[in-house]
């Protein structure tokens, strides 16, 4: 894999109407690279259009394209999970928060009603 065959790649991963990716960032590092997707979407609080950004991904000169496509169907959804996250509620009330420690990893805000 090439950085230039990777970034080709990353170019043409679309998610339809689920998420609207805005761009790949590709940083070089030794024996390959960290990847993260960058997207369009409300703020959480204000509601107002911003771009949110995934985490980094290491992307192999020895991936294959299969795993490459994988890498990159993992981060979007990894990324539209996070984002489920913080716009889910109950009741109006935000019950998980992926920026919260006790939240993020399935417990609720809900408590024992």
């Amino acid at each position: 894999m090439t950085r230039d065959e990777l970034c080709s790649i990353l170019k043409a991963v679309h998610a339809g109407r689920l998420v609207e990716i805005s761009d790949w960032e590709v940083i070089d590092m030794p024996g390959g690279w960290l990847v993260t997707c960058t997207f369009y979407r409300p703020d959480r609080d204000t509601l107002e259009p911003s771009i949110g950004q995934g985490r980094a991904w290491r992307v192999g000169e020895e991936f294959s394209t299969e795993q490459v496509v994988r890498t990159a169907f993992s981060a979007v959804k990894m990324l539209v999970d996070h984002e489920l996250l913080e716009f889910f509620k109950v009741g109006g009330e935000r019950v998980f928060d992926p920026h919260e420690r006790s939240t993020a990893h399935g417990e609720t805000r809900l408590g024992a009603r």
